[in-house]
């Protein structure tokens, strides 16, 4: 769900100097801190809303019904 630099940045597991790095450029880069926020916010709205949830429910519980017939 995470694009680095879209909605998030990434770093690697355990780098404390790439988290660091990351925690200095955004406090410095108001626009980043803008995108992040915006494209953060719609990513949720979109990956969970009630609809999308209620969807991906439904699929997961169809393809078990379905399965256990087999």
């Amino acid at each position: 769900i995470i694009v680095d630099g879209a909605n998030g940045l990434l770093v690697p597991v355990e780098s404390s100097s790439a988290i660091s790095d990351a925690i200095v450029r955004v406090k410095k880069d108001k626009e980043l801190i803008r995108c992040l926020a915006k494209n953060g916010s719609e990513t949720v709205k979109s990956a969970f809303s009630y609809s999308t949830m209620l969807d991906d429910y439904y699929s997961l519980f169809e393809r078990i019904v379905f399965s256990a017939k087999k």
